[in-house]
């Protein structure tokens, strides 16, 4: 369990994180500093890998993976045909969701940039070819 001076510190972190969100534009959200101030005179259309939203995102998407192999075999055993109607579990709203967000990362990850042999690609057909390869 955690203690006072951990929770203390959970919610002091949650508070600036939410007052730095509510301080910055979208721009800065999806773009990290680094790229703005490297590209101030190109047009870059793809997401940096260590911006604040390619993080949180990548952070959800382990948290919904954990998620996933905990629940499915669970559904699976439990939730299954009975009396010739399949019964819907309790999560199937959640896990629409969850379908959903990582429909959604498809795309997203088209989206972001990556670094290849050392070098950040952010031209997104370079980043489309990579995928495709």
């Amino acid at each position: 369990s955690f203690s006072e001076t951990e929770t203390f510190r959970t919610l002091n972190f949650v508070q600036r994180f939410l007052r730095s969100l509510r301080e910055m534009d979208l721009k800065s959200l999806i773009v990290s500093k680094e790229d703005v101030s490297s590209q101030e005179g190109s047009q870059t259309s793809s997401i940096h890998p260590h911006s604040p939203f390619s993080q949180a995102w990548e952070f959800t998407s382990g948290i919904l993976l954990i998620y996933v192999t905990a629940i499915t075999p669970l559904a699976i055993a439990f939730y299954n045909e009975e009396n010739g109607w399949c019964q819907h579990p309790p999560t199937l709203k959640f896990d629409l969701f969850v379908d959903l967000f990582f429909v959604l990362e498809m795309p997203v990850h088209f989206l972001t940039g990556l670094f290849r042999n050392g070098e950040y690609v952010s031209d997104l057909s370079s980043i489309a070819t990579i995928y495709l390869q």
